[in-house]
């Protein structure tokens, strides 16, 4: 299978070559090599601002990924992770011993300048190189809501075993679930009292919401967008300065949940997005790209949580999921 994947990477890389005179050609050339060589930053401070055309782009999400630290190759072995029953969740780990703190911006990123070459992934006229790009979005999609798990969990080796329940883990399904019916789970209390902080930089308001797990007093903290939605987060800060942002709550010097997304020019990331539409389309854009032995393992993921078989998953699958997996 990695072999197959590789074959398919190369197929995409050779669309950098595409159509270039020779002062152009070596151009990409030197950009290749940098990819060749993992140096991403430069690929990106070389082309990013200035992008125009589908060689551009495809170089950017090549060099996007790859700073997330998912290359193809990782991402195949991963999914080859003998999980039995358990695939994603063994999908999940191994991803996340790869990943970093920027991984899901990162692959976000990637995924927006793929989708500049090939548009929509379920065009049934799609050309073999569209394939390949469509088949590198959705395995940098589904890595994307893989990594996003593994930030929502305190200790990612509990994940899908037996050792017990993870606090934080469960803080985030009670908090998502409130968003998702306005009700609150038996495992947690959530205090709802709190008023609307706008975050300057970003010029975003959200709706703080603390919530306590009520068997051992755990208490994290969580941002509501306007439309309800859980904003993704990582650590916690003043709402003036994301430069405080540290692991621990306090709440003086650190007292809300600290978005991800800085850049008041992005569109805001939940962790519904990630778990629901970035995964759906993951799993959309792989299938484009009739890759058998990828679809088999992608399938035995869906598998474990679709539970009304429609090859789609839903906000209560996979919270019922998520909450399956927790200890």
């Amino acid at each position: 299978m990695i072999k197959k994947i590789l074959a398919s990477s190369l197929v995409t890389a050779m669309l950098l070559f595409s159509g270039c005179g020779d002062s152009e050609g070596e151009d990409y050339l030197a950009i290749q090599q940098m990819l060749d060589k993992g140096d991403y930053a430069g690929v990106i401070a070389a082309l990013e601002g200035s992008a125009d055309s589908k060689d551009d782009y495809i170089a950017l999400g090549a060099a996007y990924m790859g700073k997330a630290g998912v290359s193809l190759t990782t991402i195949i072995s991963a999914m080859a992770a003998d999980g039995g029953d358990d695939s994603f969740a063994a999908f999940v780990k191994k991803i996340a011993e790869e990943s970093s703190s920027t991984s899901i911006t990162d692959l976000s990123k990637s995924r927006d300048f793929y989708k500049h070459v090939v548009g929509d992934c379920t065009s049934p006229d799609l050309s073999a190189s569209a394939k390949d790009v469509c088949l590198f979005i959705g395995l940098g999609a589904i890595s994307g809501s893989a990594i996003t798990i593994d930030s929502l969990v305190g200790d990612i080796s509990k994940f899908g075993g037996s050792t017990g329940p993870d606090d934080k883990l469960t803080a985030t399904i009670c908090a998502v679930h409130y968003n998702y019916d306005d009700t609150e789970r038996t495992e947690c209390t959530i205090d709802t009292t709190s008023s609307d902080v706008t975050f300057t930089i970003t010029n975003k308001v959200y709706k703080p919401i603390p919530v306590t797990v009520n068997d051992t007093g755990y208490k994290d903290y969580f941002l509501q967008t306007s439309e309800g939605k859980t904003v993704l987060t990582d650590g916690y800060c003043k709402a003036t300065d994301f430069s405080t942002r540290v692991d621990t709550y306090n709440d003086i010097t650190a007292p809300y949940a600290c978005p991800i997304i800085e850049d008041s020019s992005l569109g805001e990331l939940t962790i519904e997005e990630m778990l629901v539409d970035v995964f759906n389309e993951g799993i959309e854009s792989v299938g484009a790209a009739l890759t058998k032995d990828i679809q088999e393992d992608i399938n035995e993921f869906i598998s474990e949580i679709d539970t009304d078989g429609d090859k789609s998953i839903n906000e209560e699958e996979i919270l019922n999921y998520l909450n399956s997996k927790n200890g």
